[in-house]
């Protein structure tokens, strides 16, 4: 008799850590749900904005005893306290639609790595959560929020969120947006589902080819993706350079 043993979403995020890395490395925001890596090979530093009491005074829905350490507190968008190239490997769970400059903050990532080094994205499909009704984030508007900073935009995603999220009756929505924005709550900025989300990094790969997509798999509601640093040098100079231009060509 054969037995077929379907893996739960966290077991398929394990298997590909077990696989893929392997060094020094960081998980940002893991939370209550830290990926399962294999510890042989691995060792994690927790990274987070808050320290962890801060945490579980806002997340108290999520057991205390279930949170991670917190190793380090930092942006994970930014990881200002880290040097360049000095992580063998970086992981985020359902972070980056949360990030209002993807791109600056994929710049971040890379900017880490050692050269071989592996990013560990699990990105929601739009499709399967509350984001269903809202359009896919496209490659320009990316590109404005690069270049002109995401201050521009803000107030649309808030718009956006307030009336196809949360579904606010068209006389609230204005109001309602606002709020949200005064607390500062970490919306989805942007939204994909995984074609779209390998679309937008193979465009961004062309401005800059620092990195290999090595692995994507479809997880239940969300997309797993790993990318993995290629070039020894230059990363942030280049970078900028082919983005700038790419930003000031698709204007014209």
């Amino acid at each position: 008799m054969r037995y077929v043993v379907k893996l739960d979403r966290l077991d398929q995020r394990g298997r590909l850590a077990y696989i893929y890395l392997a060094g020094e490395g960081i998980e940002i925001g893991a939370l209550h749900k830290p990926l399962s890596c294999d510890w042989r090979k691995v060792r994690v530093q927790y990274v987070d904005i808050k320290p962890i009491d801060e945490l579980k005074n806002e997340y108290k829905e999520i057991n205390a005893q279930d949170i991670s350490p917190v190793d380090r507190i930092d942006n994970g968008e930014t990881l200002a306290t880290f040097d360049d190239e000095c992580l063998d490997f970086v992981i985020n769970s359902h972070m980056i639609e949360h990030t209002e400059d993807p791109i600056s903050t994929l710049n971040n990532w890379l900017r880490v790595l050692r050269p071989g080094g592996v990013l560990y994205l699990v990105v929601p499909d739009m499709r399967n959560n509350f984001d269903r009704q809202r359009k896919p984030t496209d490659m320009q508007h990316l590109l404005e929020d690069y270049k002109n900073g995401p201050e521009l935009s803000r107030e649309g995603h808030y718009l956006e969120w307030a009336d196809l999220v949360e579904g606010c009756r068209p006389e609230h929505i204005q109001d309602r947006a606002r709020q949200l924005q005064a607390q500062k709550y970490r919306i989805h900025f942007h939204v994909w589902t995984p074609t779209n989300f390998i679309a937008f990094l193979i465009s961004y790969r062309e401005l800059c080819p620092k990195f290999d997509i090595i692995h994507v798999e479809q997880n239940e509601n969300e997309c797993i993706v790993l990318l993995q640093k290629s070039n020894l040098s230059g990363l942030r100079t280049n970078l900028n350079q082919s983005l700038t231009h790419q930003f000031s060509t698709t204007m014209n």
